[in-house]
């Protein structure tokens, strides 16, 4: 029996989010061989208009200046008040914890991966970000966040509250909080948004053109597919042809954790028979075999579950009877 509700909020989304929705974005568009600008609404919208026009686009041709026009901040409080009044009316929570990444190297972006962890993070920031981010630290109390990303402290939270007997539930739209086995997450986008538990084994399907699931299965999918969001591949080195699709029919008809687990062992088999040589991003020569690719790339897609978490495959494994020696060869 469970004693109390913790609602675990995703304050970077909550921030990044709001701030966003109230700016409106332009892009002024130069034609450098005549010197000409125009402003559009996306750069789109611009291309579009020289197919109207059956003109021949040349990218070296033009260069673009994003635009941003900020709108009222009392509308941003507004909205994160609605937003959170939203919270308490689904989950009636008894207490309710707020978390923002600060600034800082994560380990994940020390990790000797062919390329960057999160290598895609220069985009333009909405001009009201830091300003909705210190009204969740005033009114909402939001706690900062270091050397860890924000979506690990959610999760370790919602696991030392289940550890208390408490019923965590974590708030936010991004699907890394998808794989907490046992912990309901609310993602406040869906039509009808409600606190969903996340079983265990979990499931992976097809949705338009990616794949979407929850629990272990989700959680194996993007260990063996990778996240352009966070842009990881693991196949980026494999010396077989591999991608979503197979990474997704490897793990679909598998009935149990142990299954799971064996199978992404298969796969990283499949996709580095071999012992190989690569230059990490950060200069380093790296001599893998299948143990390490699947090792770091366990690193970037498994979100730690305690601060002590060394995020170790074989580690997690050992609880479903799966030993790293038996898989030595």
């Amino acid at each position: 029996m469970t004693d109390k509700t913790i609602l675990i909020v995703d304050g970077d989304l909550v921030a990044y989010l709001n701030a966003a929705a109230i700016e409106k974005r332009k892009v002024k568009v130069t034609h450098k061989p005549s010197g000409r600008m125009k402003e559009f609404g996306t750069r789109t919208e611009f291309k579009d208009s020289l197919k109207k026009k059956d003109f021949v686009f040349k990218p070296d041709d033009y260069e673009y200046e994003d635009i941003q026009i900020p709108g009222n901040f009392a509308l941003v409080e507004k909205n994160v008040g609605n937003l959170f009044a939203k919270f308490k009316e689904i989950c009636w929570p008894d207490e309710i914890e707020v978390y923002q990444g600060e600034p800082c190297v994560l380990f994940r972006n020390e990790l000797p991966l062919p390329t960057p962890y999160k290598d895609n993070r220069g985009a333009t920031k909405p001009l009201m970000l830091a300003d909705t981010q210190q009204l969740l630290y005033n009114k909402y109390k939001a706690k900062p966040v270091r050397y860890i990303e924000t979506d690990d402290m959610l999760t370790i939270r919602a696991y030392e509250e289940l550890d208390k007997g408490n019923n965590p539930i974590i708030a936010t739209i991004d699907k890394d909080a998808m794989q907490s086995q046992g912990v309901s997450v609310l993602n406040w986008n869906d039509d009808i948004p409600r606190a969903n538990l996340i079983h265990s084994l979990g499931e992976v399907h097809k949705h338009k053109t990616t794949y979407k699931g929850s629990g272990l299965k989700f959680l194996a999918y993007q260990t063996l597919a990778g996240d352009p969001t966070d842009t990881y591949k693991p196949y980026h080195l494999s010396a077989i042809t591999y991608g979503p699709a197979r990474a997704y029919n490897a793990v679909v008809n598998c009935k149990t954790e142990q299954e799971v687990l064996l199978a992404i062992i298969s796969e990283y088999k499949r996709m580095f028979p071999s012992k190989l040589n690569y230059t990490a991003h950060n200069g380093v020569e790296i001599l893998a075999d299948w143990k390490l690719m699947l090792r770091l790339y366990w690193q970037c897609s498994y979100m730690m579950r305690s601060h002590a978490d060394k995020s170790n495959f074989w580690d997690y494994a050992s609880k479903y009877g799966i030993r790293k020696e038996d898989h030595d060869s």
